[in-house]
């Protein structure tokens, strides 16, 4: 897995006036006492006003901020208890069949999230143009000439709307991906809690995660019988606690078939390329464009090195983790 990181780690200006809208959004449905239009309108509760009141009230951590804002900006490593403890303060959040929770489930999600949250905004903000679930399929967002954005990543919520529908909204709670990793054959509506799934956001680096590749001949009529030889290992590293984001994903199966791109690693390790073949190579280009030992791996071996740019590259730690193995890099 790779980590999730807002640019320069501060909360992104769109999502604060988002959050300031989604308040005055708040008040509006607190004072008028209604959720919907026309044949839709729909009267709030007694318990679901409290509830908003709550929320509109100022939070008991920061007497500038509402409680609202606490949930909205709730660091990942919180999330969870903050979760459990409003559930605790409205026990009626907890029941799927109550007015309560279908009506905060209306307004967090159908009225706001599905209609008006800005997603591809949400995905840019965070710099990231590859899953950082598997790091295989890109996520980044496409806009137009006319300035709409019709191919963008998914949104996961970590802790599901479908259970948590307070939280749909809140940012450590986001998670940009893949359609595999967030559909059927992916999380889907994996219970976050039932299988001790680490949120990105908590990762400082992606050494939480080893691929290794195991070589069952030494000689190969060809290409295809080389990959055909490979099986690829996908295994929880450092004590991080991803050995089940590891199954839940289905990694394991997912970088099995790309034992193909492990074949090429694997033969251009055999090649023990010498230090005067690359100083050549560095050589032939530097009319062209000056490169280092850095640039020579990205341009002749297809390795991103580095770790900041895992994000940006498709199947750069799988890569990188079995040329260092390869002793290629």
């Amino acid at each position: 897995m790779i980590p999730l990181k807002f640019k320069d780690d501060v909360c992104p200006e769109f999502y604060k006036e988002f959050a300031s809208d989604f308040e005055h959004k708040i008040e509006k449905y607190k004072r008028n006492g209604y959720i919907g239009k026309g044949e839709k309108k729909e009267k709030l509760s007694s318990q679901t006003k409290d509830f908003l009141g709550y929320l509109l009230a100022k939070s008991d951590k920061d007497s500038k901020k509402s409680n609202l804002w606490e949930l909205l900006d709730c660091h990942a490593n919180e999330l969870k208890i903050y979760a459990d403890n409003l559930c605790e303060l409205y026990t009626s959040l907890k029941k799927k069949d109550s007015k309560v929770f279908k009506q905060i489930k209306k307004i967090f999600v159908d009225n706001t999230y599905t209609s008006s949250f800005r997603k591809d905004y949400f995905i840019k903000s965070l710099d990231i143009k590859v899953c950082p679930y598997c790091n295989r399929s890109f996520i980044e967002c496409i806009d137009k000439k006319d300035k709409t954005t019709p191919i963008k990543g998914q949104i996961d919520h970590l802790y599901s709307k479908e259970k948590y529908p307070f939280l749909a909204l809140s940012r450590f709670n986001l998670i940009p991906c893949c359609s595999d990793c967030n559909g059927v054959g992916g999380k889907f509506m994996a219970d976050a809690d039932k299988y001790k799934l680490i949120n990105p956001y908590l990762l400082e680096d992606s050494d939480g995660i080893q691929f290794k590749m195991e070589i069952f001949r030494s000689h190969f009529a060809n290409f295809e019988q080389c990959a055909n030889s490979i099986r690829i290992t996908v295994e929880e590293a450092n004590g991080s606690g991803l050995k089940q984001n590891i199954e839940v994903f289905h990694l394991q199966e997912i970088y099995q078939s790309h034992c193909d791109v492990a074949a090429e690693i694997y033969l251009k390790g055999k090649l023990k390329m010498p230090s005067i073949y690359r100083q050549k190579i560095i050589n032939i280009m530097k009319p062209i464009m000056p490169i280092t030992e850095y640039n020579f791996n990205q341009l002749i071996l297809g390795i991103e090195d580095n770790p900041q740019q895992f994000k940006n590259k498709s199947l750069s730690k799988f890569k990188a983790d079995l040329a260092k193995d390869e002793m290629l890099i």
